[in-house]
């Protein structure tokens, strides 16, 4: 039931009546000495009940705040849960260039190891690192779409564009980089109101396998590099019951955040085999199988042939079909281009908290349902060209404002989830925060068309705008 803390005056006609009920006293006239002793009692017993106010709505998650509240939802079964720390700023933003041979060419292929890091012209205390390989191919000097992930997770990793242009720790080969777009999707500690959200998440997730639990568990995950996601929502396809797509964003796209899968190969036991595996997740279905009997004559598989799960690295395969002996083998490399890539990162350890691992079934079983499928994948980026007309107020440059618009712009369009629609009246409301601003107008690249509100072409593209697909045009007069 609620609790409505009475205030003095109610108290006090409260013992005011009790008072003339059980004594002879009765001057209770203003100024009387009865009366200031007992408004005395009425303040100080107001005060006591707002207190126990407060210590109830304690024991609610929406009637606290701050250290209060994280006692609280600590206290949700079975483990409790805890406020989400900051999120690292992370992207695939960065052009790396490498050193050219004596010859002024690139004659071979080079490796640049994960774990190299860049540092920032503006804030040299902030750096940024690789997380996986990257190939310079014969005759590649520069290679674009370089993701990197901040070392320090917070706002502070968030950085304009050209302003990661010092290389701090890499083969000596690596002698430029330069990110050509903002990094933006650096987070802070999630706040009290976030947290009351995954809280309310948290209560329509107890059945785990519900498409709001997968969500929410989604949301809740830290990568060890302090990524977090920003946008997860479950589609269940109508065609094919069972199965469903999960996309996942962190505000940058997750573009480049794929390599090449491991080739995998195995013989057939004498006993047969129906199942084989490579690694996981995938990106697509596995479409090639080659076999080699026996006799080294070789059998080409189709995606006719059987059946892929790319998220768990398994294919079923038809009785008959493979015999005590064959070799089959996944992912080498041939002349028509089958290689499979898989998914690295956030996005593959999501995958396997949802749908678990293969390899390692009781530490790690997953989420979802007995006889369903949960597909995680990042957006399918839905690249905006725009020019834009901006008439900075009197006294101030283009150039002094231009790398802000920029950045307000590439920021606008990672705070919009997969699937929504991206309107011009916000955008523009977004930018014009700027005081340096006296207008702005956006227009289709190369046209004089006015930019439209723009549709996601589906639920799982996602408009984005990069730093390179801004042209900043200064406004002509009219």
């Amino acid at each position: 039931m609620p609790y409505t803390p009475r205030s003095s005056n109610q108290i006090l006609q409260g013992l005011a009546a009790r008072l003339i009920a059980r004594s002879r006293l009765n001057d209770l006239s203003e100024g009387s000495v009865t009366t200031h002793i007992l408004a005395t009692v009425a303040d100080d017993l107001a005060l006591q009940e707002i207190a126990l106010e407060k210590i109830r709505n304690t024991y609610h998650f929406r009637g606290c705040a701050g250290s209060l509240l994280d006692e609280r939802v600590s206290e949700l079964p079975p483990t409790g849960l805890s406020r989400l720390g900051a999120g690292a700023a992370s992207g695939s933003v960065m052009t790396v260039t490498r050193e050219a041979d004596v010859g002024g060419g690139w004659a071979a292929e080079f490796v640049m190891a994960a774990g190299a890091t860049f540092r920032r012209s503006d804030d040299g205390s902030q750096t940024y690192r690789t997380i996986t390989d990257y190939t310079f191919g014969i005759n590649e000097g520069t290679l674009s779409d370089v993701w990197v992930t901040a070392t320090q997770p917070g706002k502070a990793g968030n950085c304009a564009l050209g302003t990661i242009n010092v290389v701090d720790s890499a083969e000596s080969a690596i002698i430029a980089c330069n990110n050509v777009s903002p990094l933006t999707n650096g987070t802070s500690t999630e706040s009290d109101a976030q947290l009351i959200v995954r809280v309310l998440g948290y209560f329509s997730s107890l059945a785990k396998s519900q498409p709001r639990a997968l969500e929410f568990a989604a949301l809740s995950y830290v990568s060890p590099e302090g990524g977090s996601l920003r946008f997860c929502h479950l589609y269940e396809d109508p065609v094919r019951p069972g199965y469903s797509e999960m996309v996942v964003d962190d505000g940058s796209g997750l573009a480049g955040t794929d390599r090449l899968g491991a080739t995998t190969s195995g013989t057939v036991p004498f006993s047969g085999q129906y199942l084989i595996w490579h690694e996981f997740p995938a990106t697509k279905p596995i479409v090639r199988i080659v076999v080699t009997h026996v006799d080294d004559s070789q059998t080409i598989l189709g995606p006719t042939d059987f059946t892929s799960i790319p998220e768990r690295g398994q294919i079923y395969v038809p009785e008959g079909v493979l015999t005590p002996g064959d070799v089959w083998s996944i992912g080498a490399q041939d002349d028509v281009g089958t290689q499979y890539r898989v998914y690295m990162g956030i996005i593959a350890a999501v995958q396997t908290l949802i749908g678990g691992s293969p390899s390692s079934p009781s530490r790690r079983p997953g989420l979802r349902a007995a006889g369903t499928r949960v597909r995680v994948r990042p957006p399918t980026l839905q690249k905006l060209l725009l020019d834009v007309h901006i008439t900075p107020v009197s006294g101030v440059a283009l150039g002094d404002i231009s790398h802000i618009v920029i950045n307000d712009i590439v920021s606008f369009s990672q705070a919009l989830a997969p699937g929504a629609t991206l309107y011009v009246s916000q955008l523009v409301d977004y930018v014009m925060n700027n005081r340096n601003l006296m207008n702005i107008r956006f227009y289709r690249a190369g046209t004089n068309d006015y930019m439209e509100d723009t549709e996601s072409l589906s639920f799982y593209h996602a408009i984005r705008i990069s730093g390179a697909d801004i042209d900043i045009i200064s406004a002509p007069e009219e």
